[in-house]
């Protein structure tokens, strides 16, 4: 040690009492600028490892004391302190074996650790081998990132800077003992080559591309609630970028066993970008498509995608194609059709959707029961979406509803039209239904000033006044039978009038 020669340790070792930790390196040197102490700038110019080897062995996980837990202790601010350094790794290595002697090592570490200060780039690179039992893969990081200048705390405001990213052929069983290090209890198999590039502007991501390849995965732990996810290929292409207010999706592709999708063009991200994304003369577009294998993607999890117990799917097949176009605000489907107009504060549509079509293209997927559903569906209105309401009115018909089942039983209805008034408080999650009147050749119900709490801190309590007047029972007999398990041989005659009040404390 001198103040030219600056510090250097040789041979450097250090082993815990419990045997779990052991830290030896060749050499640590390293040439501190003393002067730049004198100002709170610390600057210990570069900082050489060379050949660091660490071993951790990882024990079983104590039972956790059950004595009162101390107060964490509050953090006093601290004066800043400004540290600039290049710290070098040569030839490092990382061993770490879990509870259940598996081994992984990072082997031929080389990076290197260039820090500045806030408002220059600091820049990183890392090289290294990684493998367990199996073929050794590689990983390369590097990129830079310039920080803000901010006066106090952390804040990625004002951060940029890009990152790269490069894996190839990584054995994912190998990664266990690094998942049990950090307390994740997840079980992998599968190899992954991969190659991520990403800009970050202000703190936010503004440009992402990449690639993942895997072969053989297997992916399985608690966090998927018992179901396993399995696929012998994925492949994954992105290419985006933030711009303002919207994403912008150059191409996005996923391939799997079980599934497919695809989709290019623009999705907003916030109210104001979404209300440009429906103007007439909106610049924008999106488009996709996707595929799934309904019957392997439940088998796999059934519990993550909230599939009934005991239930079985054996087939099906979900398929959909999105496309927008800008024609005058219409944003089609294949089985509905929806024509907006407006801003988000006075927001015109009209819609209108095919019911067989629609039961053809999601009754695989989900669960409407054995009934068949015909008839056409037409809506128009308007929407006011403010910061805090969302206020909805409007007109909808279904005309020539026929709903039949499988068993012999159906049931019809030339014209139903439901007219309603709803304001949405999303602040305080409360529904106020101002009206909603539904006229049928059965009959009117009809709700008045109703309030519908959604959830147990809004406030209120829920409060529903309805009404039925003129109700047809022989009409709404064949309904009956169908949803309610009316006998078929009892029959059912008059007009009936009521009025029922829902409330709850």
């Amino acid at each position: 040690m001198g103040w030219l020669k600056g510090i250097r340790i040789e041979e450097f070792s250090f082993n815990d009492d419990a045997g779990r930790i052991s830290v030896r390196a060749g050499k640590i040197a390293t040439t501190p600028h003393y002067t730049s102490f004198l100002s709170g700038n610390y600057s210990f110019g570069q900082t050489l490892i060379d050949q660091p080897k660490v071993e951790i062995k990882l024990q079983e996980r104590q039972p956790e004391s059950t004595d009162d837990p101390k107060p964490d202790r509050v953090p006093k601010e601290t004066a800043g302190i400004t540290l600039v350094t290049d710290i070098v790794v040569n030839d490092g290595s990382l061993r770490i074996t879990d509870q259940k002697a598996r081994t992984v090592e990072a082997t031929q570490i080389n990076s290197k650790l260039s820090l500045r200060p806030p408002g220059q780039p600091s820049r990183f690179n890392l090289n290294m081998a990684v493998a367990g039992e199996g073929k050794p893969s590689t990983i390369r990081a590097d990129g830079q990132i310039t920080p803000g200048k901010t006066k106090t705390g952390w804040s990625l405001k004002g951060t940029t800077g890009d990152i790269t990213i490069e894996v190839n052929d990584l054995d994912l069983e190998s990664l266990a003992p690094f998942f049990a290090l950090g307390g994740v209890d997840i079980q992998t198999a599968g190899r992954v080559s991969g190659d991520a590039k990403g800009q970050i502007k202000d703190g936010q991501l503004e440009g992402l591309a990449g690639t993942i390849n895997a072969k053989d995965l297997d992916i399985s732990g608690p966090a998927l609630k018992g179901d396993r996810l399995q696929t012998r290929e994925l492949d994954i292409n992105v290419k985006l970028s933030q711009k303002d207010e919207t994403i912008d999706i150059e191409n996005l592709r996923v391939q799997s066993d079980w599934a497919t999708a695809s989709a290019s063009g623009t999705i907003p991200t916030t109210l104001g970008s979404f209300t440009d994304f429906l103007e007439s003369d909106s610049p924008v577009d999106l488009e996709g498509d996707f595929k799934c294998d309904v019957a392997a993607a439940l088998s796999q999890m059934p519990k993550t995608l909230g599939l009934k117990e005991g239930m079985q799917v054996t087939s099906g097949q979900l398929t959909g194609n999105v496309q927008t176009s800008t024609s005058a605000g219409r944003r089609p489907a294949p089985f509905a059709r929806i024509n907006c107009s407006g801003k988000s504060d006075s927001l015109q549509y009209n819609a209108e959707a095919n019911l067989a079509k629609l039961q053809s293209e999601l009754g695989q997927f989900i669960n409407i029961g054995q009934n068949e559903m015909v008839g056409e569906f037409l809506s128009k209105g308007k929407i006011s979406i403010t910061e805090d309401r969302i206020t909805t009115s409007g007109s909808s018909v279904v005309e020539n509803l026929r709903l039949s089942s499988q068993d012999g039983p159906s049931a019809s209805e030339p014209k139903i039209q439901v007219d309603s008034t709803i304001e949405i408080d999303t602040k305080d999650s409360i529904v106020s239904i101002r009206s909603v009147t539904a006229d049928a050749s059965l009959g009117r119900i009809s709700i008045e000033d109703g309030v519908v709490p959604l959830s147990s801190d809004s406030g209120k309590s829920m409060n529903l006044a309805i009404s039925a007047e003129g109700v047809d029972l022989e009409k709404v007999r064949p309904f009956a039978i169908l949803f309610a398990s009316f006998p078929e041989e009892m029959q059912l005659a008059g007009i009936a009038e009521s009025k029922v009040s829902v409330s709850s404390e």
